[in-house]
Order: C-alpha cells, then structure tokens, then sequence
C-alpha cells in the first residue's frame, strides 16, 4: 500500500503539470460581455460557458489544444491554445444566423428590431426572371399593397397604391429610393404636344427586377416619416446585389414567352350585324341595306348588289406576343472589394400592332474597404429603350382615341366605308382598326441613368459618418404621327408631333450614426443629417401639319408648312432637409424609436416652406420575458404600436404665383395687323399654400410558433390626411375654373394580415405556403365648399370629378367626392330593367310616359329610377351607383421544393369594388349607329313579340333618346376578381461539372385563370391609373393576355 501511495506521490506533479488552466472573456463587437457563450475543446466532451459579465475559466489536459468559441447569432471561432493562461475573445456578428437585417430609411436594422409596419420581400430568381418590372415583384406579396395595370402592352402605366387614396387631387403613387437614389417618377412622362391624344406610359425604369435583392415597402408614418414630405403614399426601398465573398461567378439567364389575348369581348360577326343593320334601319323607316342568302352570304341591297366580304377585327389586328430577355452577371468579393456586375437585352413585342419595346441595360455594384476605418459603395446603371405603341386610352377619351375601341366599335366588314365615318366630333369618327395600324405612330426613345456614390468612414468604435450622392438622369423623346388615313390627319395633311423631357434628379445625403451598447441593458443607435434633393426640368412640345411628303411621317416634322411654336418648360424643385432618429433598446426587449424630419421646399411660398414631420413609435419583445422563455411553441411575440406624420407637396411648381404664357393666336393692332403675342395669366395665384400633412397611428404583433415554422404580422391603422392640396373650383366670376389651396381631409382605417408556414423543412424537402389579406376603409372628412344640390342626394358638400371622354359617349364625370363618405364614389342615373309594359312606362305622376331629359321614352327602353316621382328623368335624378373602393385585397400561393423539382404559385385577387365600364355605354346598345355592338346587346334586346324577356334596350335605341351616350348603372359592374396570376415548374440539373455550379430549367405561365364577373378584358385595370378624380374606370384599355416562357439559368 505504502509503495502504491508513493507512485501516485510522484506521478501528481506529472500530470499538474501537464494540466493547464485558461481563463478568458468573451465579448461582442462593441466589446460588450456575452454571457452564455459555449466553450468546447475541441475533439473532447470539455468545456464551460461564460457567466454574466462574459468570464470562463477551463482546464486544458493536454496542449496544444483548440478551443471552439460559439455563441448563438454569431460566427463561431476557434483558438489555438499553447501557452496562454488568458485570452480575450471578440465573436462578430453572423449575417447569415443573425435575424433578417431589414432596409430602413437612412440606414438598417435586424428584422426583430423593427417597430414600424415594414414588408420586406426578397424575390427569388424565378419571380425575377419572369417579372416585367417592379410592380411584378409586388403584386400579391404585401398586405395593404395593391397593383392596378392599365394594360398589358409594352410601356403600359402602372399604379401601386399603400394603404388606400392619401389624395383627392395628385396621384397616390409611393416613392421609391434605390440603393440610395431617391426616383419619384412614376407618374412622369413628356408633355402632350397635340392637345390630349396621348396615352401616358410609365415613368419606373431604370430598374431590372434581376438585379433585386430585396425590396422593403415602409408603410406606416412611424416608418416612412424619416422621408418626410415624401413619403404620403408610403416608401419603396430597393436593395440591387452585391457580390458575396469568393472567386468570380458568372450567371446567364435567358427567357423566351409567348402570349395572347385573353377574354376577347364577344361582337356580332357579318351576319349577325347585318340582321342587326337590317332591323335598326326598320325602326327609322329606312330601307334595309343588306340581304343575306341561305347559305350565310351577305350582299348590298342596292341597284347593284355586292357580296360583303366579314372580318373579325380582333383576328385581324391582336398577335401573338413574343418576349426575349438575355441577362450575363458577374459577381465576387475578396477580403476589402466585392462587384457585382449585370447586364441584358429584352425585346417585347406587344400584342397589337406596332406594340414593341427594345432594352438594353447595364448596373454595376462596387464596394471597396480601404482600412477599418474608411469605405466606398458606388453604383451605376444605364438603360437605353426603344418603344412603340398602339393607341391606347388619353385624356379625350371619344372612340376614335383608342385602338381598343376601334377593334369592338368597327363594322365586321372589309372595307367598309363607314368604318371611315366622319363624326360630327373628330374624337368620334371612327376611323378602323386598319387605319390606325398603318397611318399612326407612337414612338419614343429613352436613356435612364443611376448612379449613388457611397462614402463611410468610421470615425470610432462608436460614430460613424456617412456621405451619399444619388443621381437619376432621364432623358426622354416621344413622337407622334397621324397620317391622312385618319381623320385627325386627314384634315390638315398629315399630324405630327414631337415632345421632350430632360430631367436630372440628385440628391446628397449627409448623414452621421452613433451606435453603442453601455451596457448588457442599454442601447442606442442614432442618426443625424442633412439633405438636399434637386431636381431640373426642362421639357419641350412643337407639332406641325400639312405635308408636302407624307411619307417621312414624324420625321419630316421640320417640312411641315404649319408649325406651332416651340413650348419650352424649366423648372428646378428643391426640398432641404434636416433628419433624426434615435433608437434605444432596453434590456434587449424594449424598443424606442424616435423621428424627426424638417423639410423645406421650393414648391411654397415665404412662411409656409417648411414642415415639420415627427414620428415615435414602441415595441415589446414579449418573447424575451421569462414567462415565455421555458416553452418551445411560441418561437416569436412582439408588439408594436406608432404615431407619425409626414407630408405632401405633390402639386405642380410655382401655384403659388401667376404664371403667364402666350396664346395660340395672335391679336390684330390698331391698324388691322395680326402680329401681337397676347400674353395671359394661366392661373390664381394663392400665397397661402402650405405642406398638406398626414397623421397616422400603427398597432400590430408579429408572432412566431414552432421555431418560427408558422409566423405572422397583424397591423391595425389610422391615417387622417388634412390640409389637402385640391384644385377647388371657383365661380365664373373669378376668370379661372379653379384655384389650388389648402382645403379638406381625408381619413384611411384598415386591418392587415400576413401569414407565413413551412409545412415541410427537411433536406430534400421544403413546402412553404403564404397569404395576405387587408381591408382598407377611406372616408372624406371634410371639403371646405359649401353645400349645394347634387341630384337625388339633396344639399351636401362634394364636387364631381374630372369629364372621362371629349366625345359624344361618356362626357362627363364619373366619380362625386361627398364629405363625409368614401372617395370616388360612381355617380349617375339608376335603373331597373327595361321597360316592358305601357303601364310601366305611364307609373308617373301625370300618367304620361317617362321622360329622359323632354323626350319620351317608350317600350323597351331602359327604366330609369325616378328618384324624385316628378316623372322626369333629369340631373335631379342622379345618385350613389357605385363604389370604386374594394373592401379587401388579397394574396395567397405557395413554394414546393423537392430534391431537384420546385413548383411555385401564385395567386391575387380584390373583392367587393366596383368598375365604370364605359364601353358597354356604346356597344351595349343596339342602336341606330353603323357601329358593332356586343352579341348579347343585339341577340337579348327587348322586343314585345319575340324577346319580351330581353334585358337590353330594342334594337334602335338611340332613335329617341340621348341615355346611350352618358353613365347609368348599367356601366356600372363588379370588379371583384381572383387571379391564377403565376404557375412555375423548375428542375435543377444534376451536375458533376468543375465548371458548371449549376443549370436550371423553368417552365412558367402567368394569368393562366381568372374567376370574375366583370364583362371586360380584365377587372384588373384602371384606364385614369394616376388621376384620382376618374377612378376605376375602364375606357378604352389594353386587353390582358395569357403568357407562357420557358427559361434557363446557368451558374458558372
């Protein structure tokens, strides 16, 4: 025993020896404690975790050793141990582990900090390849965010609306900020140099939805108020890529769809329209002037009959569509630089005639870290684009203004002289579908230049100073050519017309930002700046007529022998602005934010030029309490609550002076002469102009179970707008239709809910389903007019909107704005049926027939609800017939990845708006016009004998009456609709390559179905998208068609 305690004696020192204690403290950083932290050495079962000021101690038996340094959120390290009896450990944070870094104004934080209402969405390369633009990429994936077309076609506008109507007079488009460049022309186009017979296209280029890598919608005030007057109708922010760390990789994409015109509105063919013909000319004691034969032939009754040779115009004149788009990007990054840089050509041909689009574009994304200390970022992007069009909707509106209309409205007849008809209005002369093929063009040549430079140089650990200089450079031409094939160019030989946009937009940011942690339990991250944005028009608009050489079209405008003046337009907006923001955390699970924002701007006067904008908002980390830390079903719980204000000086420049131009003629002198230039006002100036404000409050929860496998957000608002900028109208007196002032207020409450699961999360499988849903209510708080007749709505405070058409059918407003109700409501006569019985027609007072407007109306006839039993139907007579506004939209689709196979979908809808379909207030009436008419127009109209059930007019309608021609309820249909609005398949390629990292096949269509009972092209649609005073109107746009694309993507 004694020699075995001995042996142990001399072997104690030995291994004592060999032992080796380490003691060590871990820290983030900003050099704060982490307690918690795992200490592991490596290859064996020991170790220890630090305590609460971050401390560990371990005992090491052999050396040298590794130790494994590892804390939740951030990157793991490993430290080689010889020696060292103390260490000091530094973890950085993991981006990857880390929760979701979210793009705010100004700067970013981590997803779980947010306490505004924020979507953030990051496409996939699927949803990207396959996405014309922006507007893409956020239909149907954000609560609260709706995406109205205007059409199809290249070119076609687009309109996005945050949480509901923020203004009764501009347009409710959001701003959008990319990569720092603030870009608000979404509603910009070139001027009219032809007096209202252009159609506007969209003003969001410059952008490739390929090159996004994420997208963050602002949609609350405590959110969007860093942006100030900006930011009335919420902010877009667009983050492009930057190249991740590693050797160069080249990705190639390519993507050939093909589509066509879908839900063709049904007209009558040759036969049909020559009965239809034939039984209107009857009513009017006419001789029929078609016979048609057994066999379906139709002739000319005349002395010498003619065979009629049908068409169907939609065959005719639709084409297939055909889109390719090629895009090469390269990107990387070493230890200080990352690039990323693309480029790709799209050539989209439209499915009318004349209808293309031609793109090139290039971006590139260069950072460099210098030291630790000081960094660039630049950026620049140039796209060049080539557009034609078709004639679509404009600000005339008459039928002779809209391929469209010409294609439903024209006679199934080849060479039908009257389909060459001259209306008394040139805007309803009818001039053919052929015609406007051949003889009109809209042809425009675009360059968008992006360009930010991003400088930071971290002053200490703690302050760090920014500069940033964002520039957006548009420079647009437009041209326009009616030929004498058409009436509007028939007349003065030949019309052209030419206009020019040349726009810089810049602006600086200086910004500093303070961010320190005290303590475990304090924290603060802060900004301040200053920031000057400025913009300089210049714009231009000539037109001439009378050629001597038609054939040079457009580009013979100099040889025109009449030739307006040259409108020359300048302009340059300023908007200073002073920023801050402050954010404390408390004890990692309470969140304050505070915002402020002053801004001064050029577009008001002295004394009025400076608003002030501030927002605070709170959230409760409920998931950091320890009642809720020893559970594992809810893996989130936050609340948030928020108050801000922000502004809007979206008016047009200098409405606070009189400004004064030429007129179009000259005046004779006291001699008889000619030769003097009147020079007159154009408008009332108002030297009280200020900052129309919008307040808003936010509440919502974000919440996660089962380790955020199901997570959702749920926000409730109220957003009160007042002081509005509205064009109020004046008396005749005043010399001016209107004035622009300060006057009213609008209210917009609403719920939003947006879910989020992954039923399936392994290896090879991942199944992800998601949904949106939000319900949106406005309300018209006050006008400032005072109150007056409105119909059948008796005395009340409202004004009617703006006049929808120039021609004949549908001139006047749609739309009535009424204090105390929601925005654009439809206004208009109400009917019921038809007329169908004598007695029914004489249930007036007197027991004399119903009068429209001192006609009578007989048999057949549309009845018209006598709102006021006078037994007239008259201005008196109008009422409520319609609601634009949708009581929810909604969002829902779902991901599949298995193994090598994905599957993704998506679909989109609206529910319970209203849409003024203007073009049934022609081609739904069998009239006495040689115009086409809808199907059911002709084949279900009344007739006492052999249709006493019809529910449309008889045939010759308009013998009598003028209700054809202005908006009743029968215009008005349910806009409701739900949308299959994207199916793609993906395969990805098994590959064994040392060159290839990966190749991927996909198979997609888009707008594969649609459930609705709207009897247009699309319910999709607004033909006024960025006028809210005709709101939900369809006149005259572009049909929608069903796309299908095959693509593939190669990583190399």
């Amino acid at each position: 025993m004694r020699k075995y305690f001995c042996l142990i004696l001399f072997m104690l020192p030995i291994t004592l020896l060999a032992q080796q204690t380490v003691k060590g403290i871990i820290t983030d950083d900003n050099s704060l404690p982490l307690p918690g932290a795992s200490v592991l050495v490596k290859g064996t079962s020991t170790g220890a975790v630090s305590d609460f000021d971050g401390k560990f101690t371990i005992n090491l038996n052999n050396t040298p050793s590794t130790l494994i340094i590892s804390y939740l959120g951030y990157v793991t390290q490993e430290i080689i141990i010889t020696s060292q009896q103390n260490i000091t450990v530094t973890l950085e944070g993991d981006q990857q582990s880390l929760d979701e870094v979210v793009v705010i104004g100004y700067g970013e934080v981590k997803k779980k900090d947010l306490t505004g209402a924020v979507t953030s969405i990051k496409p996939t390369e699927v949803i990207a390849e396959q996405s014309k633009g922006i507007e893409d990429v956020i239909r149907g994936r954000s609560a609260g965010v709706q995406v109205i077309a205007n059409g199809a076609e290249p070119g076609a506008s687009i309109s996005v609306r945050i949480r509901g109507l923020s203004s009764l007079t501009n347009n409710s488009e959001p701003l959008y900020v990319v990569d720092g460049i603030i870009i608000d022309s979404a509603t910009e186009d070139t001027q009219d140099p032809l007096g209202g017979y252009i159609s506007q296209q969209a003003g969001l280029t410059g952008v490739n939805p390929q090159d996004i890598q994420s997208i963050e919608i602002l949609k609350d005030a405590s959110a969007t108020a860093i942006y100030g007057s900006r930011a009335a109708n919420g902010v877009v922010i667009i983050t492009t890529k930057k190249g991740k760390k590693g050797n160069a990789k080249f990705n190639f994409t390519s993507t050939t769809s093909t589509g066509h015109v879908v839900r063709n509105i049904d007209v009558l063919d040759v036969e049909g329209f020559a009965n239809y013909q034939n039984e209107a000319k009857l009513s009017l004691g006419q001789v029929e002037p078609y016979s048609i034969s057994p066999n379906g032939q139709v002739f000319t009754t005349t002395d010498d009959p003619t065979l009629v040779e049908g068409i169907n115009w939609a065959d005719d004149t639709y084409r297939k569509s055909y889109v390719v788009k090629n895009r090469l990007s390269v990107s990387g990054a070493g230890d200080n630089t990352n690039y990323y840089v693309s480029g790709g050509m799209t050539r989209n041909q439209g499915t009318f005639p004349n209808a293309l689009a031609e793109a090139f574009d290039i971006n590139a994304n260069i950072k460099h870290q210098f030291n630790d200390k000081f960094s660039i970022r630049a950026k620049a992007a140039a796209t060049f684009t080539d557009l034609q069009a078709s004639k679509g909707p404009d600000e005339n509106g008459g039928a002779n203004n809209s391929m469209v209309r010409q294609v439903i409205l024209a006679a199934p007849i080849l060479d039908f002289a009257l389909n060459n008809n001259d209306a008394e209005d040139v805007d309803e002369t009818l001039d053919g579908p052929r015609a406007w093929t051949q003889e009109y063009d809209d042809d425009a040549t675009e360059t968008r230049l992006l360009a930010s430079f991003d400088l930071q140089y971290k002053i200490s650990k703690t302050l760090k100073y920014r500069l940033l200089f964002g520039g957006d450079y548009r420079k647009k031409e437009r041209t326009f050519w009616f030929g004498t094939g058409l009436r509007k160019g028939r007349d003065p030989n030949g019309l052209a017309g030419v206009s020019t946009l040349d726009r810089f937009r810049y602006n600086i940011d200086n910004t500093i930002m303070y961010n320190k942690r005290f303590n475990k339990n304090n924290r603060i991250n802060a900004t301040a700046g200053f920031l000057i944005d400025k913009t300089d028009i210049e714009t231009s608009r000539y037109s001439a007529s009378d050629f001597p050489d038609l054939s040079l079209r457009a580009d013979g405008i100099d040889t025109g022998l009449n030739r307006t003046a040259t409108i020359l337009g300048s302009e340059s907006p300023t908007i200073l602005s002073f920023i801050g923001r402050v954010n404390y955390t408390l004890f990692d699970k309470y969140l304050f934010t505070g915002t402020f924002r002053a801004d001064g701007s050029s577009r008001f006067p002295k004394g009025n030029q400076w608003g002030y904008f501030p927002a605070f908002s709170f959230a409760w980390k409920v998931i950091e309490e320890p009642f809720l830390k020893n559970q594992k079903t809810i893996s989130n719980l936050k609340l948030r609550t928020g108050y801000g204000e922000v502004g809007n000086q979206n008016i047009a420049s200098y409405r606070f002076l009189s400004l004064f131009n030429r007129t179009d003629g000259s005046l004779a002198d006291s001699e008889g002469n000619g030769t003097l230039i009147p020079i007159i006002p154009l408008n009332l100036a108002n030297e009280e102009l200020k900052w129309e404000t919008s307040k808003q409050y936010n509440a919502g929860i974000d919440f996660g179970f089962f380790d955020d496998r199901i997570n959702g957000t749920i926000d409730v608002y109220q957003k009160k707008s007042s002081d509005l900028l509205l064009n109020v109208p004046l008396g005749p007196s005043a010399g001016f239709n209107f004035i622009t002032a300060n006057q009213g207020g609008i209210e917009n409450r609403g719920l939003e809910i947006s879910l989020n699961a992954d039923v399936i999360r392994n290896e090879k499988t991942n199944w992800n389903v998601f949904a949106n849903i939000s319900f949106n209510r406005n309300k018209i708080t006050s006008l400032g007019l005072d109150a007056k007749p409105f119909g059948a709505l008796g005395n009340i405070v409202a004004f009617e909107g703006t006049q929808i058409a120039g021609g004949t059918f549908f001139k006047q407003p749609a739309n009535i704005f009424i204090e105390g109700e929601q925005a654009a409501l439809f206004y208009g006569y109400e009917t019921n049926g038809i007329i169908r019985t004598e007695s029914a027609l004489k249930d007036t007072p007197t027991g004399d027939p119903l009068t429209y407007k001192g006609q009578d109306l007989q048999v057949g006839d549309v009845q018209f609800v006598d709102q006021n039993n006078d037994g007239e139907i008259d201005e008196n007579d109008k009422t409520i017939i319609g609601n634009p506004n949708p009581d929810y939209t909604f969002g829902f689709g779902s991901s599949f990845e298995y193994k090598n196979l994905s599957l993704s979908i998506l679909f989109n809808g609206v529910y319970g708006n209203d849409l003024a379909n203007g073009n049934i207030l022609e081609s739904g009436y069998a009239n006495t016009t040689p115009r086409n008419v809808r199907s059911e127009a002709y084949y279900d109209a009344f007739n006492a004998v052999t249709n006493p059930d019809g529910n449309y007019p008889f045939v010759g309608v308009d013998g009598s009456t003028i209700y054809t021609t202005e908006f009743n309820d029968r215009a008005v249909e349910d806009g409701s609709f739900l949308r299959l609005s994207y199916v793609t398949l993906g395969y990805n390629v098994p590959l064994k390559s040392k060159t290839i990292d990966s190749l991927k096949f996909t198979l997609s269509g888009q707008n594969l179905w649609l459930l609705t009972d709207y009897t247009g092209f699309d319910p999709e649609v607004s033909s006024f998208a960025y006028d809210p005073l005709r709101s939900g109107v369809d006149w005259g746009s572009f049909p929608n068609q069903r796309t299908y694309a095959f693509g593939v993507n190669i990583t190399f």
